[in-house]
């Protein structure tokens, strides 16, 4: 997996569920759907708990609670 590939596409955009209803104050370019990550992926959100198993071939997006991706690691 190229991290810094997925860092530079995802960081500072909006993560939405491929259903989920685009805010108006956001454009089509700063949005990201699920559909768009690898099939294995991780949505990491601020204050959920979850499994330590780590996965060198998981991307994992850390999300804020307005959904902005902040970071994106491997595990």
């Amino acid at each position: 997996m190229d991290l810094n590939h997925w860092k530079s596409k995802l960081v500072g955009k909006v993560f939405l569920d491929d259903n989920a209803v685009k805010p108006d104050h956001v454009s089509d370019t700063e949005c990201v759907r699920k559909r768009d990550l690898p099939e294995k992926h991780r949505v990491v959100r601020e204050g959920y708990m979850y499994t330590a198993d780590f996965d060198e071939n998981r991307l994992q997006v850390h999300v804020d609670n307005n959904n902005t991706i902040h970071k994106v690691t491997a595990g």
